[in-house]
């Protein structure tokens, strides 16, 4: 089409807000009232002129949408330097941890019982602790072709996971910590097409959505503190044996803390002058058969921590043979 159809910018906030909100039946009355040929073209009019998106968040949720903006900013999370805090008061609050989810290499299976603990427990906060997605398509490791899917696709379903996370979890606030994997797509940016790396359409936080899930964002080689006394990192050191990555943690980091990406559960504790301090890995909800690696040491599990104020206690989730038991209660 010609010239746009549509109001000047300035007179146009109402006309926004109804559109990223509405359904498609007043979509089709829109376009009809602005003059448009059918709804593609007025859509795609919206883009161009005020730089909005109608946005699917999920295959089961109800529709959401969001502007376009230059700069993600987080909500609740304060940030000094590498450090991301969240202060969770003085009473309970149940938080639950998960990672190493590897999308399009979920186990669906696992996913769906982790999605019915979340809504039979209602966590106040939900941490995603990196590598939520593979990036297998940007990966400068060599993997069957035949196994990657589009890189389209493998984005629209980690939004999907977000979206069925958001739905179980309304009321939660939900924290995304970035890991390796999410790393690639810097690394292959700033090595293949470094231009592009500036753009904010590039980044995790906008190619994720977390604003329309209202998630915040942690990059990586970051650390969330609870608290002020738990620190939650996707880490950097993979060990040979359960509980040895937990060691290394707690020998580079200190304190207390939960680690994902060596795929193992474990964990490492040290008593000194009276006061405990330990580490926990937190295993991995991707497939423990995948096709590209051979009977890997892994082991699937989940956690919750119960915090009332300074306290803490870390219930570590064995999952075996997509069962396992939490609070009183046997999930297969």
């Amino acid at each position: 089409m010609g010239e746009s159809l549509l109001p000047d910018r300035a007179d146009a906030q109402s006309l926004i807000d109804e559109y990223l909100t509405c359904d498609n039946a007043t979509i089709d009355l829109m376009t009809e009232e602005y003059g448009y040929k059918n709804r593609s073209n007025f859509t795609d009019a919206m883009r161009r002129t005020y730089g909005v998106n109608r946005v699917r968040v999920g295959r089961t949720t109800p529709k959401q949408y969001t502007v376009d903006s230059d700069i993600f900013k987080n909500k609740f999370l304060k940030q000094d330097g590498i450090y991301y805090i969240l202060d969770l008061g003085p009473d309970k609050k149940k938080v639950l941890v998960i990672n190493d989810i590897h999308v399009p290499f979920q186990d669906k299976i696992t996913w769906n019982l982790i999605l019915r603990v979340i809504k039979d427990n209602k966590p106040d906060i939900i941490v995603i602790n990196g590598d939520l997605i593979d990036f297998s398509q940007i990966s400068k490791f060599v993997i069957d072709p035949k196994l990657r899917g589009t890189l389209e696709d493998d984005i629209n379903d980690t939004r999907l996971l977000l979206g069925e996370i958001r739905e179980a979890a309304p009321h939660a606030k939900i924290i995304f910590i970035a890991g390796n994997h999410e790393d690639r797509l810097r690394q292959y940016l700033w090595s293949r097409a470094p231009e592009l790396s500036k753009m904010p359409d590039f980044d995790i936080p906008r190619q994720f959505r977390l604003d329309i899930f209202k998630i915040d964002y942690v990059p990586y080689n970051s650390t969330l503190i609870l608290n002020d006394v738990f620190k939650v990192e996707h880490g950097d050191c993979v060990s040979k044996h359960s509980g040895w990555t937990a060691k290394a943690m707690f020998e580079k980091r200190g304190g207390n803390g939960m680690v994902g990406h060596c795929h193992r559960k474990g964990d490492h504790q040290k008593t000194i002058n009276g006061d405990t301090n330990g580490w926990w890995e937190n295993g991995c909800l991707c497939d423990m058969n995948p096709s590209y690696t051979k009977e890997p040491n892994w082991q699937q599990a989940f956690a919750m921590i119960t915090f009332i104020g300074k306290w803490f206690s870390v219930y570590p989730v064995p999952i075996i043979k997509h069962k396992f038991i939490f609070d009183g209660k046997l999930y297969e």
